[in-house]
């Protein structure tokens, strides 16, 4: 789940960024950039975890719940393992919590960040590399056509 470690980090840099207390910004431009990473960001990862309240009208219902069951149930106790315990921690409490062993576990695990990370690591870095509004839409563009074009990858993910 490295992918899903790193958007959450690019996550929390874009929204220290844009939410900065007393941050100068050079201009009202750059301002505005900042906030435009920031959402383009937050939206996908809200696509990643299938958050309610973003609607996403290239794959209904969002990443995680396109998922098979098995491994959405995989994908959800470990974020919620993760986020209680940390990573290895949360590794090992999530296989006890779904009786599997770690590390057939980890190869779900890794089948899905594998997915992600090819729907989305090309537009991740676009955004993160934006300098301007436009750079940012084209890249969240991208991503949804990425995902569109691919979402067989989610569906047939086994």
């Amino acid at each position: 789940m490295r992918f899903l470690l790193y958007l959450e980090n690019c996550f929390n840099k874009c929204h220290a960024e844009a939410r900065a207390k007393g941050k100068v910004f050079p201009s009202q431009y750059d301002k505005e950039v900042a906030e435009a990473r920031f959402r383009a960001i937050d939206y996908i990862l809200a696509f990643m975890g299938s958050a309610i309240d973003h609607t996403y009208p290239f794959l209904q219902g969002g990443f995680k719940n396109n998922l098979p069951d098995e491994m959405k149930k995989c994908f959800e106790v470990f974020c919620r393992e993760y986020h209680e315990h940390g990573y290895l921690s949360g590794l090992r409490s999530a296989a006890r919590h779904m009786g599997i062993p770690t590390n057939q576990l980890q190869m779900v695990l890794y089948r899905i960040d594998g997915v992600m990370r090819s729907l989305a690591h090309k537009a991740v870095m676009e955004i993160m590399k934006a300098k301007t509004d436009r750079e940012i839409k084209f890249a969240k563009h991208f991503f949804e056509q990425t995902v569109a074009s691919n979402k067989e990858m989610i569906l047939n993910l086994r």
